[in-house]
């Protein structure tokens, strides 16, 4: 990956506005898919991270490169099955920091299958989920904010 080393750390106050600068990419949105009804309220992406924070059921880490918030990564339950998802700022892709950073992630959650979901199209997620052995177990057709349409989600399940 070269010099730049992805560390991961608790998420400080100070890293929720760059988390939401990310969000307001529209590339960023579309690959996501999934994303708030309007990602550019930032009263709803606080009153959403205030929650997450407070919720014991969430385990949440920065993604930190050589100082500079990259993004962050998650790990929540959706109907009672460990989820993981990852963020990153567009300025920090294509350079193997998420595979990097997910791979530590993954070193700090014990549960075991643990999914991700992705659009049928975001390629680069998929990527990055197919080197850490992650493989694809089924698909559902759902409403992508984003988009505007009904798209396709997949879902990745590591054992």
């Amino acid at each position: 990956m070269g010099k730049d080393l992805a560390v991961l750390r608790e998420v400080a106050e100070s890293d929720i506005p760059i988390f939401f600068e990310h969000q307001l990419d529209n590339e960023s949105n579309w690959q996501v898919a999934f994303t708030h009804e309007d990602p550019t309220d930032r009263t709803a992406f606080d009153i959403h991270f205030e929650k997450v924070m407070k919720d014991d059921t969430v385990f949440m880490q920065t993604i930190d490169i050589d100082g500079h918030v990259a993004g962050y990564l998650t790990k929540y339950e959706l109907e009672n099955e460990p989820q993981i998802g990852f963020v990153l700022g567009r300025n920090f892709w294509g350079k193997g920091i998420a595979t990097e950073a997910l791979r530590a992630f993954l070193a700090l959650i014990p549960e075991r299958p643990v999914h991700a979901r992705t659009a049928f199209d975001n390629h680069s997620s998929m990527r990055v989920l197919e080197k850490l052995e992650f493989r694809r177990t089924s698909e559902g057709s759902y409403f992508s904010n984003a988009r505007g349409i009904e798209i396709v989600e997949v879902l990745w399940t590591l054992t």
